[in-house]
């Protein structure tokens, strides 16, 4: 029997994202480790320093408007990986269930496969992606890197708008298999869920909120060591308010 290929799965992590960072490195090496058999895990750090300076600062837009970060990257992962399909998400995921790579099969078919923004826009969310490099997958993305630096966009506003109009083969993941904590209840049985910040685009407050949320999906004790004394009381502040 042929040996099933390990895909490659990227994602992008720098110092303030750390606890997401170990709670996926234990996920995929001690909780499941079928996961690492399956999947060739690519961690890619960057320092925070780097990371910052190339955000959006401005508190009243989207940190990552008119930022290439992410796109940057995925294209040197197209150009890496070209012919064959590879997992490009965000680190901000806890993973839930180990069947994983059955999820992926299915859409090895398709040239990209995004998870669902929402249950009622259909929008793709760009924070876990399943693509296959090709060249014309590779100016997809090009034309996403250029839309973003000529019209200062939102990553993800621009990929939805080419979306609209490509003539590549594409898909949404089933919103039961992949959520966002902002779609799923406690009766969705799903396979990963994203962490996302429900309002403001302060990059503080947003880590704050993310990780504030983590114990509604797994025992945080584990990783309490890599949560400050002042990411403490912020997060007691962020409660505070919305009791």
């Amino acid at each position: 029997m042929k040996a099933m290929t390990r895909v490659p799965w990227y994602y992008i992590w720098s110092e303030k994202y750390e606890i997401f960072h170990t709670i996926f490195q234990d996920t995929v090496t001690r909780l499941y480790p079928n996961i690492s058999k399956e999947f060739s895990i690519r961690p890619i750090y960057l320092e925070q320093s780097e990371f910052t300076k190339k955000l959006n600062t401005d508190q009243t837009t989207h940190p990552f408007k008119g930022c290439n970060i992410k796109i940057d990257t995925l294209i040197n992962f197209i150009n890496a990986n070209m012919n064959n399909y590879f997992i490009f998400s965000d680190i901000d995921i806890i993973v839930k269930q180990p069947d994983i790579r059955q999820m992926i099969d299915k859409h090895l078919k398709h040239d990209m496969t995004f998870m669902s923004e929402d249950k009622n826009s259909k929008a793709a969310n760009i924070g876990f992606c399943l693509i296959k490099a090709t060249k014309e997958t590779l100016e997809f993305w090009k034309q996403v890197q250029r839309l973003v630096l000529e019209e200062s966009g939102h990553d993800q506003d621009i990929v939805n708008l080419l979306l609209k109009t490509t003539k590549l083969k594409t898909a949404l993941f089933s919103e039961i298999d992949i959520v966002s904590q902002k779609t799923c209840t406690k009766d969705t049985n799903f396979k990963i869920v994203q962490i996302l910040s429900t309002g403001g685009n302060s990059v503080h407050w947003q880590l704050i909120e993310k990780i504030r949320i983590i114990p509604f999906f797994i025992n945080i004790a584990p990783y309490k060591y890599l949560i400050s004394e002042q990411q403490i009381k912020d997060i007691q502040y962020f409660s505070s308010k919305l009791n």
